[in-house]
């Protein structure tokens, strides 16, 4: 919740509707504890791909970007399957995890940005995306939002204390949205009119 009250501060001060409506808030300003019952999309229909203004990226849109136009776990190669407990030669140049972070969050940008020039897509922290938890639909499908109900959304991404076989790009975390911890961040997103 608090991730998404940042996103609605950052629209109104770049002068964009915000895209969420948050309500049953305890009355802690984000940062400090604030927890929330309900949120909505302000666009019409509820359609988070109309929101004007900054919001969470969908999984879907989280994982492309991560990716970048690569069809292996990551952006830099695939993960051995034993690969668990040592130093990945495919994760070293890209992402912070248990065996490189010294155990705790790191500067962003430390490491090789992916084929796109984002940083930091794998380890590091997880980041918040606004789907919910739930399996994927069976068929292929365009711009998907994930499960329509539920409580738990799902971050994507590794994050410091992650083992090898956790930063891939494929990786799902599911904790509440209530949660704040050290190994969860976000990454705002916007979606682009023609």
């Amino acid at each position: 919740y608090e991730a998404l009250a940042y996103c609605n501060a950052l629209s109104t001060a770049a002068g964009l509707e915000p895209c969420y409506t948050l309500s049953g808030c305890n009355g802690q300003s984000p940062g400090t504890g604030m927890q929330c019952t309900g949120v909505t999309v302000t666009a019409p229909d509820g359609d988070l791909y109309a929101c004007e203004g900054y919001r969470l990226p969908t999984e879907a849109e989280w994982e492309y970007a991560a990716r970048a136009g690569t069809t292996e776990a990551t952006y830099n190669g695939d993960i051995a399957a034993e690969d668990c407990t040592s130093a990945s030669p495919v994760l070293e140049p890209i992402a912070w995890y248990s065996q490189n972070s010294g155990g705790t969050t790191l500067p962003v940008a430390q490491k090789d940005a992916n084929p796109w020039g984002l940083y930091d897509m794998l380890g590091n922290v997880y980041e918040w995306t606004w789907d919910r938890y739930g399996p994927y639909e069976g068929e292929a499908s365009q711009d998907p939002t994930g499960a329509s109900s539920g409580s738990v959304r799902v971050p994507r991404g590794c994050s410091w204390n992650g083992t090898v076989r956790l930063c891939r790009a494929a990786d799902r975390f599911v904790p509440s949205p209530e949660s704040r911890d050290d190994i969860l961040g976000f990454r705002p997103a916007r979606t682009l009119f023609e």
